[in-house]
């Protein structure tokens, strides 16, 4: 998951690249099984009430280096072999050694592929996007997946040859984890940001300038006054949520300060609201109202607001979502 961070969003939260399947939220499940080689089981009860539509569901397993001890040495063997993905039909079966021909009931091939070298290590990705969605909608159906490792004669093969890393006992970076890709029903955050919060990542201070413009030369002590962007950085760990925050740690989200000046031109971004009552405040026609009731200036407030890339956990559950209107990426006079 924290690849996928880093594919998606640069270190400050800052999207830069769609999600894979153009998900706006991806889940990464952890192992509940009891540090199996080959029973996987994940925790899909949270889910069920979820509006969300489940793009596609992958089943990542991390493979080792294989080893073998003979005679006091360790020797590494290359070796053809096929791997085989199952979904555990029935609770009772037995995944230590399971009876393929005499329980084939128990248990359903999803799918089988051939690795050619077994001594190169790194991730397997299973699609198991059905299984996912009829465990969400049944989740007494759900008793997990099985691997196994067998010859291309059937023969199966045990640890030494093929083994994969394990919740307890390797780096976090390398466990075994159900990532699930989704979209809210109503909801499409990301996509309509990344190509220009790409441009307030890299130009922040030209977004400044674009906003200070007043088409008539000032002096730079006066445009300081005027309504523009300045820097807010937030640090989670300061405002009590590096707890379940794990990237970004620090980001920028900026902030809009100074006045409004009349008359408003369209460097400012007016709406249509704000310029008449830049014109009734300036001009006070509404002299007849108490005081406190008459027109102010129009404020300077974040226009374009756009969303920020978090890697959270909650419940054991590393989660990936895009946080719609958390960056100013520039300032108005509204």
């Amino acid at each position: 998951m924290t690849e996928l961070y880093k594919h998606v969003a640069y270190e400050d939260g800052v999207t830069k690249a769609p999600t894979p399947f153009e998900a706006d939220i991806v889940r990464g499940l952890v192992d509940k099984a009891s540090n199996s080689q080959s029973n996987y089981l994940f925790d899909l009860s949270h889910l069920k009430e979820k509006q969300e539509n489940i793009l596609e569901s992958e089943l990542h397993l991390f493979k080792l280096r294989p080893t073998m001890k003979l005679h006091g040495f360790v020797i590494l063997f290359f070796i053809h072999f096929q791997l085989k993905l199952y979904q555990i039909l029935c609770k009772k079966t037995s995944t230590r050694h399971p009876n393929f021909n005499r329980n084939p009931i128990d248990l359903r091939l999803l799918e089988t592929r051939s690795i050619l070298r077994s001594f190169k290590p790194g991730w397997e990705t299973f699609k198991v996007k059905d299984v996912v969605k009829k465990w969400i909608d049944h989740p007494s159906s759900n008793h997990g997946f099985y691997v196994v490792a067998t010859t291309p004669h059937g023969e199966e093969l045990d640890a030494d040859w093929i083994r994969f890393a394990q919740r307890q006992d390797h780096h976090g970076s390398k466990q075994p984890v159900l990532v699930i890709y989704n979209n809210n029903k109503d909801n499409k955050i990301y996509n309509k940001n990344i190509n220009k919060s790409d441009k307030i990542h890299n130009n922040s201070d030209n977004n400044r300038i674009n906003y200070n413009k007043r088409g008539r030369k000032v002096v730079e002590r006066e445009r300081k006054k005027y309504c523009q962007l300045y820097d807010m950085h937030v640090n989670f760990k300061d405002i009590g949520w590096s707890d379940w925050v794990i990237q970004p740690t620090v980001y920028n989200a900026y902030q809009c300060k100074g006045i409004c000046p009349f008359p408003l031109d369209t460097s400012y971004h007016p709406t249509k609201h704000a310029t008449v009552q830049s014109l009734v405040h300036a001009l006070g026609t509404d002299n007849i109202q108490p005081r406190r009731l008459r027109a102010g200036s129009p404020c300077c407030v974040p226009s374009p607001l756009y969303s920020l890339s978090m890697l959270y956990n909650k419940n054991d559950v590393i989660i990936l979502k895009f946080y719609d209107e958390m960056i100013a990426a520039g300032c108005a006079c509204h």
